[in-house]
C-alpha cells in the first residue's frame, strides 16, 4: 500500500512531529510513501525521519494554483489522483492532522482493506449545510483509495477549475471528500481502526485512561477518543501525539516538539 502525505507551509510543523513520530514507531515497513507538497514550500525536516521509515520516498511537488480550505487541499488531492494513477496500488490519503497510535499501523489498514475487499476504507460522517443542518453523507478524506480513483471518479480532473470556479462565483467550494461524497459514500466499507474528529484539541487522558477531546461537529463537544484505532484524524494541536508517546515511552523514545 501506498502513502500519500500532503502538506502545506501552513501545517509544515505538524508534519514533521508526525513523521518523525512514524520513525519512533518502527517506521512503515515495505510501504512507499509519496510527498506531495506546494513547489514553494521546505520539506528539508520532514525528509530525513520519512526516508528512515519508508520503503522510498518520492517527491511531487506541485504550482500553488489554490490556497486556503479547502481550495489547496482540493488542489493537492487531485495531483495525488493523478500521481496514483498508473501505481496499480491503493493508497492512504494522510494529512499533517493525523496521528498513529500504535506500530505496524499501516499493515494493519492494509490488511482491513484487504479482507473487506471494497473500492474505499474509510470513515462516513455526516455533512452539514451552512446552517448546521444535516446535508447527506461523506467518507472523511483520510481514507485508503484506489490507484484508478481517477478512472472512477471522472470529475476530480477538473476539480481544481472547480474550486476556482466557486470561489471566482463568490461560493464556498466543497471539500475534495464532499466533491466525491456519491461515489465514495456507496463504494466505503467503514472501518474502526481509522477514527476521525473534526478540529479537535486538548486531548487529555481521565483517570481511568479514557481520553478525551474537544472537537467540532460542526459545534464543539466534548467525547470520548477511541484509542483503539491506529490512525487518528482531526488533532489540531499536540496534546493526543503527547499522550500517545507517554503511553509508548517504555518501548519508544519520546519525540520532542517545538510546538508553542
Amino acid at each position: 500500500m501506498n502513502v500519500c502525505f500532503s502538506f502545506c507551509e501552513h501545517d509544515r510543523e505538524m508534519a514533521t512531529a508526525l513523521a518523525r513520530h512514524i520513525e519512533c514507531l518502527g517506521g512503515a515497513g515495505e510501504h512507499e510513501v509519496f510527498l506531495l507538497y506546494p513547489e514553494n514550500v521546505n520539506a528539508r525536516e520532514i525528509m530525513g525521519p520519512l526516508k528512515e521509515s519508508f520503503l522510498a520516498v518520492h517527491v511531487v511537488t506541485y504550482p500553488p494554483m489554490l490556497n486556503g480550505w479547502p481550495d489547496g487541499p482540493n488542489q493537492c488531492f487531485q495531483v495525488a489522483c493523478e500521481t496514483m494513477l498508473p501505481k496499480n496500488e491503493p493508497w492512504l490519503w494522510l494529512e499533517a492532522d493525523c496521528v498513529v497510535t500504535t506500530p505496524k499501523w499501516l499493515d494493519i489498514i492494509q490488511k482491513e482493506y484487504q479482507w473487506h475487499g471494497r473500492p474505499v476504507l474509510g470513515v462516513k460522517n455526516n455533512s452539514f449545510a451552512p446552517d448546521g443542518k444535516v446535508d447527506g453523507q461523506h467518507v472523511t478524506g483520510v481514507a485508503v483509495y484506489p490507484h484508478d480513483l481517477l478512472k472512477l471518479c471522472p470529475s476530480l480532473k477538473t476539480m481544481t477549475k472547480a474550486t476556482k470556479a466557486y470561489r471566482e462565483g463568490g461560493t464556498l467550494p466543497p471539500a475534495f471528500d464532499c466533491y466525491i461524497a456519491p461515489w465514495a459514500v456507496k463504494n466505503c466499507a467503514e472501518t474502526t481502526v481509522i477514527r476521525h474528529y473534526w478540529k479537535s484539541r486538548n486531548f487529555r487522558e481521565a483517570l481511568d485512561g479514557t481520553v478525551y477531546c474537544d472537537f467540532q461537529v460542526p459545534y464543539g463537544v466534548s467525547n470520548a477518543v477511541d484509542m483503539d484505532a491506529v490512525l487518528i484524524h482531526g488533532a489540531k494541536d499536540f496534546s493526543l501525539l503527547d499522550i500517545v508517546q507517554k503511553r509508548l515511552t517504555t518501548a519508544i523514545p519520546t519525540v520532542m516538539n517545538t510546538a508553542a
